[in-house]
């Protein structure tokens, strides 16, 4: 039999299938003993019944996880990471919670919600010994999901914390001269801080001036315009990861880098968006999301100048090397006639300094999803692509391997529009 060293490894990349790691459990004594600890460290705290059809990772309801710790305190040291999810804003959860979080010694927390809600709906007691569990040095990583207004002084005494995630805005108070946090990591998600948000973007120049990944979703055209140039302008130097999921389903909306490209305003109002991106010499993968909707006879010349737009971009960040582009596509014209060599012939021109691009393609018109057959006739037809995906340079992927934030942030744009979602892999 291999050392319990061995099988804890084996079983550590198991750690996301909860389900799994049961199962295993119960084969052998001695693997209940080291899987233990991979299996409790990433709970869930629900208020509704467990989906059992997402089955990655623990879930109790706060009584259940509340008992579970009094009869195994040596859970206690598993723990790591905590998701919490406070929809109904349930008095249980956050009694709960008051109690536990001082006996923890998490890494991460995660605060969800199904639907949005204001940080002051709170309760005091919950809030005040929130800001000061984070407030503990072993606390790397703070994800609050679909709630708003947590006032930035909240971060101020995070000595540790370098992941940090908000969604749709922060008070514009002033938080005051504080040294912490240092983030390495920010997600910005639903943001929509329209203006260019003085005191966020000075709060910023001081705790994300080092700032190595950053992820920003909007639907938001100022956002895009006016907060975040400044943002990129800030961590400039020292960014590596750049994620951008832009979308908007009123109107076709495509990025452009002004300095580079002047786009030609079309009479029915195609919203284009300019973006002045600074000098990222240190940018290495970049990946970028739009969608695109146009009506019929516009359908092939608006995806054309869209395809253009999305390689202007590219030219002004010549330091990337992994690429991923997911280019959503509704319309009414005639999908073959699509000319999808603008793209094409950039990545083309660029196989020299991308190390690989990762290409993600949707397309729906009128009220129905694009059949498989008929998106792999449309990007069949640019023979550059498909040489680029033959040699390997090119991967166009299919929906197992997209994201959390394309997910969830796509597919609820999509299902908007009344559009059945699915990506198609063509390789």
């Amino acid at each position: 039999m291999f050392p319990p060293e061995i099988f804890s490894e084996i079983f550590s990349f198991l750690a996301s299938e909860a389900h799994v790691l049961l199962a295993c459990s119960q084969a052998h004594p001695i693997f209940a003993q080291i899987i233990e600890p991979i299996l409790y460290a990433h709970v869930i705290v629900i208020i509704h019944d467990a989906n059992y059809e997402d089955q990655h990772h623990l879930k109790f309801k706060p009584h259940q996880l509340s008992t579970l710790l009094s009869d195994n305190p040596r859970i206690l040291n598993y723990l790591r990471s905590l998701c919490v999810d406070l929809s109904l804003l349930d008095d249980e959860v956050l009694t709960v919670l008051v109690a536990i979080l001082p006996r923890l010694k998490l890494e991460r927390i995660q605060l969800t919600c199904t639907d949005f809600a204001h940080w002051n709906w709170f309760d005091v007691a919950f809030r005040t010994a929130f800001v000061a569990y984070i407030s503990t040095s072993f606390m790397k990583e703070v994800c609050i999901d679909d709630i708003y207004g947590i006032p930035l002084s909240s971060f101020a005494n995070c000595t540790g914390l370098k992941r940090l995630t908000l969604f749709d805005s922060v008070p514009q108070s002033n938080p005051g001269p504080f040294n912490f946090p240092q983030l390495e990591t920010l997600e910005l998600s639903d943001w929509a801080m329209r203006d260019h948000s003085p005191v966020f973007l000075s709060w910023l120049s001081t705790h994300a001036c080092g700032l190595r990944s950053l992820t920003l979703t909007t639907c938001t055209k100022d956002v895009i315009q006016g907060f975040l140039p400044h943002l990129l302008a800030i961590c400039s130097i020292s960014l590596v990861n750049l994620s951008i999921y832009y979308t908007k389903t009123s109107k076709p909306i495509y990025l452009v880098t002004r300095v580079v490209f002047t786009p030609v305003v079309l009479s029915h109002n195609a919203g284009l968006v300019e973006i002045d991106f600074p000098r990222l010499p240190s940018l290495e993968r970049l990946r970028l999301c739009t969608y695109t909707s146009s009506s019929e006879g516009f359908s092939n010349y608006l995806v054309h100048h869209a395809l253009i737009m999305i390689t202007q971009i590219l030219q002004n960040l010549s330091s990337i090397k992994y690429l991923t582009l997911i280019i959503c596509l509704r319309f009414g014209g005639d999908t073959t006639q699509i000319d999808w060599s603008p793209l094409a012939d950039f990545l083309s021109d660029r196989r020299s300094s991308f190390q690989h691009t990762d290409l993600y393609v949707r397309a729906a018109k009128g009220g129905g999803e694009i059949s498989s057959g008929e998106v792999i006739s449309m990007l069949s037809r640019c023979g550059n692509l498909m040489s680029l995906v033959k040699a390997g340079y090119v991967s166009v992927k299919e929906d197992k391997c997209l994201d959390v934030h394309v997910d969830r942030y796509f597919n609820t744009t999509l299902r908007s529009l009344d559009l059945p979602v699915s990506y198609h892999n063509i390789v």
